[in-house]
């Protein structure tokens, strides 16, 4: 029987009544699924409730038909395994010895610690660095590692709380190529990111969080389809106008449909992009713009993630 994940209602509010999380409802099969929002947006929070480690103030969470929150949440727990953030491995044990204490602390035995931990830094390309200790270890290989002991004990849910922040672009390509091979062995994947490439290369389906909600989801298609039927023109000035606000109403012209303004890039949406992008060049030099670069570019999933909220992945944004 295929294991879901069901989210109904779920909430975490803290003291003072402040909503990290405000009623969230989903449900996720096979595949991955990716929740995409800048810090502060609800994600991290929302995943923390599924993995259980973060009981929610109200609502109901059940892993494979089971409650997690209920006489049998330990039972759920065992379907899942969970990569945080902030990982608990030891620097001075090497990765083989940060993954045989966690597989004994999931209940295997010492011979089928040895065993599992083998094979996992195989599955996660650390086997050549096995002995070598953690302290030691790139910050790419310390995710991959973690992504390792998320998966111990085997489980049908995997969550992965923004894997490959801080990395750089080959270790990113490495950890995407596990996380790939995760869905292709038949997993539940939830996968907490505020990169939008990453969103877009990764997921089966894109959940985006603003405030602590799902502001939308459905597949990446589905999405540009529906939020970004337009073009992008963007146009890098030599730097950023004194007025951004003042810059962007200059640049409201028949055909487009918004501006959005951020350092020295301009955004500019428009149906017709071929025939607005000369008059968007003709207006920045009369405010007084040097324009560096000016480019046509499909719609990505930043550009939806802005229609749908307002503000960018980084958490603001200059716009209607």
């Amino acid at each position: 029987m295929e294991c879901v994940v069901e989210v109904e209602g779920a909430e975490k509010r803290y003291p003072g009544g402040v909503a990290a999380v405000n009623n969230v409802s989903l449900t996720a099969g096979r595949g991955i699924h990716v929740f995409l929002g800048p810090n502060g947006s609800g994600k991290s929070t929302l995943l923390s409730m599924i993995a259980g480690v973060l009981k929610p103030s109200a609502g109901r969470i059940t892993v494979c038909g089971k409650d997690l929150w209920g006489p049998r949440g330990l039972d759920a727990r065992k379907h899942i395994g969970y990569a945080p953030q902030d990982p608990p491995l030891r620097p001075l044990l090497t990765g083989y010895e940060n993954l045989v204490r966690h597989a004994l602390f999931r209940g295997l035995s010492l011979g089928e610690a040895r065993r599992r931990a083998r094979e996992l830094l195989e599955l996660v390309g650390l086997a050549g660095a096995a002995d070598r200790k953690v302290g030691e270890y790139s910050g790419g290989m310390k995710r991959r590692l973690t992504v390792a002991i998320a998966l111990v004990g085997d489980p049908d849910v995997v969550v992965l709380d923004e894997p490959s922040t801080g990395l750089d672009p080959t270790a990113r390509r490495e950890l995407w190529d596990i996380v790939v091979r995760l869905r292709e062995e038949g997993r539940v994947v939830l996968l907490a990111t505020h990169y939008a490439d990453e969103a877009e290369a990764l997921a089966s389906k894109v959940y985006i969080m603003h405030r602590g909600v799902v502001a939308a989801q459905g597949t990446v298609a589905e999405l540009k389809e529906r939020y970004t039927p337009v073009s992008v023109i963007l146009v890098e000035a030599k730097e950023a106008p004194p007025n951004p606000e003042e810059a962007r109403s200059s640049l409201m012209l028949p055909g487009v449909e918004d501006v959005v303004v951020e350092g020295p890039v301009f955004r500019v949406y428009a149906a017709r992009p071929n025939v607005v992008a000369p008059r968007v060049l003709e207006a920045m030099v009369g405010y007084g713009v040097e324009v560096r670069e000016l480019r046509i570019l499909e719609p990505s999933l930043e550009d939806v993630y802005f229609k749908v909220t307002g503000t960018t992945l980084r958490g603001e944004g200059v716009g209607g």
